[in-house]
């Protein structure tokens, strides 16, 4: 301490202490106080270093952060993935890359098709997903705050293979978004949810990546009702921003008709306005049909009890992935949907085709 003390009074050059009339101790106080500061000094100065630090490495993860990206989810090996890309990436502006997940089976054969220069390009990025998510378990990974958080983009287009975007349409993407979930208004005659919640449909929608993990963090997830219902629902709660039917309408058709939309996504069956919405946007065509590797089918015209007994028979018997299809003429139309297959056919189990009688036997 001694030497401490005349380094210090040397260095400092301090008077004699009796000049001011203190103590050696005193001075000794003086001098570690002294000291005690210039640590916290230095120690401050390595603290702002490495905050420094972190604020450049935050800078250099940003640049793999988008602040508008299109994103699909898709892990079949089918060629309609291919066309329904481009016609996104056609659509959004081009500084909006897109992110694909996909999984082991179809990474090759995405590589290999045409996308292959824009993914070198880097306008296309591939994301792989270990577990694969068939069509039953989409409401379990948009739910699922890991999956949103691997997207790399705050304002989301989540579009899937069964929607298009319109050329023809006076909308851009970019009219939409201060809004933090939109998608097609989800028409009255079919809707079975909470009325005043109609926007909208999930399959080609527009998100905000932070409201999204937002209310995931807040409440739990109902999974008795599909995940763009829930998220129309709920989003409130964290002071989501949500348009009116009006302008969803113009964002996305699905069963409300709009004459021209930025896109589209899968018609009903029962689609009345398909005819005339092509006219306006050829690209609704591309919309891929919903296709099943395995399939029931029943070809039935007569408007018998005996038709609903061997529906229900066949449903009983076969795998519950396998949906039913009807194929059913104007005059028992009306008695199979009030027959006690209507819940098979508001859940999708059952879906009917309306075809010409063409033959006797029927």
């Amino acid at each position: 301490m001694e030497r401490i003390f005349t380094l210090a009074k040397s260095h400092l050059k301090l008077p004699n202490t009796y000049e001011f009339g203190i103590d050696k101790l005193s001075i000794k106080v003086i001098i570690l106080l002294s000291i005690f500061v210039i640590f916290i000094i230095i120690i401050s100065n390595t603290s702002s270093s490495n905050r420094q630090l972190i604020i450049k490495n935050i800078t250099r993860s940003s640049d793999n952060f988008y602040p508008c990206i299109a994103v699909l989810v898709e892990f079949r090996t089918v060629d309609h993935i291919v066309a329904i890309v481009h016609n996104i990436n056609h659509h959004i502006p081009s500084t909006w890359p897109i992110q694909i997940f996909h999984g082991k089976d179809n990474e090759a054969f995405i590589k290999n098709s045409t996308l292959a220069s824009l993914i070198i390009s880097g306008k296309i990025f591939l994301t792989y997903m270990n577990e694969t998510y068939d069509r039953g378990r989409t409401n379990q990974l948009l739910t699922d705050p890991k999956f949103w958080q691997r997207i790399r983009g705050e304002k989301i287009l989540l579009f899937q293979i069964d929607s298009a975007m319109c050329s023809n349409s006076p909308h851009k993407i970019t009219d939409f978004l201060q809004y933090d979930y939109i998608g097609a208004p989800w028409d009255l005659s079919f809707f079975t949810f909470d009325r005043q919640y109609r926007v909208g449909n999930g399959g080609f929608s527009l998100r905000s990546r932070s409201k999204i993990l937002a209310l995931l963090a807040l409440i739990p997830y109902d999974s008795k009702i599909p995940e763009d219902v829930w998220y129309a629902q709920n989003l409130h709660r964290v002071n989501g921003s949500i348009p009116s039917i009006e302008i969803a309408k113009t964002f996305s058709v699905e069963s409300m008709y709009y004459v021209r939309p930025l896109g589209v996504h899968r018609f009903p069956w029962n689609c009345q306005f398909r005819a005339d919405l092509a006219k306006t946007c050829p690209e609704s065509m591309l919309i891929m049909p919903d296709f099943y590797p395995a399939i029931a089918i029943i070809v039935e015209f007569r408007a018998v009890d005996h038709l609903v007994a061997i529906v229900h028979n066949v449903n009983y018997h076969i795998p519950s992935t396998w949906p039913i299809q009807i194929f059913h003429g104007k005059d028992n139309e009306d008695f199979i949907r009030k027959s006690t297959l209507a819940p098979l056919i508001a859940s999708g189990k059952i879906f009917l085709t309306l075809m010409e009688q063409f033959d006797d036997r029927f």
